[in-house]
């Protein structure tokens, strides 16, 4: 719960589309289990005078109906947004899902989150505006030479 402790409301309302104050049991449990098959959690940590704390997370849940594309998301605390900490999650994830078979990250997102925008559109993400007024991008992943 640190991690989230360390978000504002606002980055809340970015990530959650809500500004949640705390997550609910249900809401904990489909977070934290993870499968890494089908679900998938990367962690992003500092240490400090030998404390460790968690400053980011990126996962993906692989969709039932469309194996090939699993839904991702990436939330960073807001004293280590801007810093690069969201594209070193989304590049190691990128890379997990590829090995893991999946050919496509989706993701949506809020109009008004422009860094997360703009860090998918470097990595060449295509949006699409859906119903609810969220962008959807999907993240086409290519396969790597050996």
């Amino acid at each position: 719960m640190r991690g989230f402790d360390g978000l504002s409301a606002r980055s809340r309302q970015l990530r959650f589309f809500s500004p949640l104050n705390g997550l609910s049991n249900a809401q904990l449990t489909y977070l934290t289990e993870i499968d890494n098959v089908n679900h998938v959690a990367i962690a992003a940590f500092v240490e400090k005078d030998g404390d460790t704390t968690p400053v980011g997370l990126a996962r993906y849940i692989r969709l039932a109906q469309e194996p090939q594309v699993a839904e991702f998301a990436i939330t960073v605390v807001d004293a280590f947004q801007g810093r690069g900490v969201g594209s070193s999650l989304l590049a190691a994830l990128m890379d997990h899902a590829r090995g893991n078979g999946v050919g496509v990250l989706r993701g949506y997102v809020l109009s008004a989150n422009e860094p997360m925008i703009r860090m998918l559109q470097r990595r060449g993400a295509h949006a699409t505006a859906e119903a609810d007024g969220t962008l959807r991008f999907d993240l086409r992943l290519r396969k790597q030479n050996t």
